[in-house]
């Protein structure tokens, strides 16, 4: 058989001919880590196989078959005694390599395709008397589709006069339906974002497969696939952290059909090993007065306001986005966040200070006419909802010189100020809308180490030094 380049792998096609398997096989066996390989090249695409590897595999493979007993007690005999004990006939159409068994409950046919790989089918009687038949895909003997027949058999008795429901097949795609249907009815906050990543990503890679037969080697190309330079376009990498939320979205997925007796999974492919280092780089707290300045500069006309109103209320992005003026009122200075729109899923009343109350005269008197506060010109004459407003968010902060710092980085800002101002956790925590006081008390703690570090800078000689401030 001949060495790849000199070294001692085999290239697929090698492998197929010497293990008797279709290539396609082959490389599902891959996918599905049944097989000793390696993949090596730039894009590691390419699969190699080490020769002395497949070899004990296969001295492996063999003696576990040859292990029958446990399978099913008439597969302890070798294949010549099941043949004296259960053989009515046998046919060979002359050519070499083919034939067909037949046992009387099913049999077993072995044939060679135009590519000379032999392939073995078995046939079978179902719980209604009906024929069945079908291909043993990783066989590459008689006793492989022997063992494959008696499963059979054992599926089909279990079937006839067992007390247990059938458990459905399902695919992956159809499953996500069903799964949906359920957080909506549950009305998760995170809904949309789940229901984002498993149209636009699960299903497009697992759609067809069966729910019970994916792998965690699957997902494991799912993982590269995602990590691949231009999966998110532009040439950026998705960053861990957020292909770690994409994994805990897919086990979720799996734990819930595990509980779901009614389907075949038994096993969640999502492995705690499969999830990835948080790579996320640490991002400013808070903002300085200094940068907010620069910030509010640098800012299109239309962000300038959402700004103003996440620095002085603490307001979440999509609070923001969704505030509609039925919502607010000037004259007793009070925003009301709906519970629709809330987090935790309860409305609550935010007070307007005199900054953001001279802002929101002016959207007034200029955006009035629509329903919702904040907006843009789409175009000459359209005034659309300011909407998600990534892009414009990106080059303010951009252009201000403010690096790793998120829209949500204003909320952060806001309660940092408050606790600095001396405001009462409980009242901080009404405001922010947290639904435990000890998320509030965190501001007051990390305030506390500002005022730590003003006060370690008077140590006689001027200079902070951060070793002290750590104690």
């Amino acid at each position: 058989m001949t060495k790849t380049s000199g070294e001692n792998l085999l290239k697929v096609k090698e492998v197929a001919e010497k293990i008797r398997l279709h290539p396609q096989t082959l490389y599902q066996m891959c996918n599905n880590e049944q097989i000793p390989h390696m993949k090596i090249g730039e894009t590691q695409r390419s699969i190699r196989f080490d020769v002395d590897k497949i070899d004990k595999w296969l001295e492996d493979r063999e003696h576990q078959v040859s292990k029958t007993v446990v399978l099913e007690p008439v597969m302890a005999f070798s294949p010549k005694e099941y043949d004296i004990s259960f053989l009515r006939s046998v046919s060979m159409s002359g050519k070499k390599g083919s034939g067909r068994w037949n046992y009387g409950f099913g049999g077993v046919m072995e044939r060679k395709n135009k590519n000379g790989i032999v392939r073995f089918d078995i046939w079978y009687y179902d719980q209604e008397r009906k024929i069945r038949q079908q291909v043993v895909k990783q066989a590459t003997s008689k006793r492989e589709a022997l063992v494959a027949l008696e499963f059979k058999r054992k599926e089909i008795f279990k079937k006839l006069y067992s007390d247990e429901p059938d458990k459905k097949k399902i695919t992956f795609k159809d499953y996500c339906e069903k799964y949906l249907k359920e957080i909506e009815l549950r009305q998760l906050k995170s809904r949309t974002s789940i229901e984002l990543n498993i149209r636009k990503r699960f299903i497009p890679f697992f759609g067809d497969m069966d729910l019970d037969k994916i792998t965690p080697g699957q997902v494991k190309d799912y993982i590269l696939m995602r990590k691949g330079v231009n999966a998110m376009g532009r040439d950026r990498v998705i960053s861990n952290s957020s292909l770690n939320v994409e994994l805990a979205n897919l086990k979720r997925i799996f734990s819930v059909a595990i509980e779901d007796e009614g389907y075949q999974v038994k096993n969640n492919p999502i492995k705690a090993s499969l999830f990835l280092k948080n790579d996320t780089k640490p991002r400013d707290k808070v903002l300085t007065i200094e940068e907010e300045e620069r910030l509010l500069k640098a800012a299109a006309l239309h962000l300038k306001p959402a700004i103003v109103c996440a620095v002085n209320t603490g307001m979440r992005k999509m609070e923001i986005a969704s505030l509609q003026w039925k919502n607010v009122s000037l004259k007793n200075r009070i925003i009301v966040v709906a519970a629709e729109h809330s987090k935790n899923g309860k409305a609550r009343e935010i007070p307007i200070n005199s900054v953001l109350l001279e802002e929101m005269k002016m959207l007034k008197r200029d955006n009035g006419q629509s329903s919702f506060v904040f907006t843009y010109e789409r175009k000459k004459g359209e005034i659309k909802p300011i909407g998600d407003f990534k892009i414009s968010w990106m080059k303010a902060i951009e252009k201000a010189g403010i690096q790793n710092f998120t829209f949500h980085g204003l909320r952060h800002t806001f309660a940092s100020r408050l606790a600095a101002q001396g405001v009462h956790p409980f009242e901080a925590q009404k405001i922010l809308g947290h639904s435990s006081i000890d998320m509030t008390k965190w501001y007051s703690h990390f305030n506390q180490k500002q005022l730590l570090k003003a006060v370690e800078k008077v140590n006689g000689s001027g200079v902070f030094k951060e070793s002290q401030a750590s104690v």
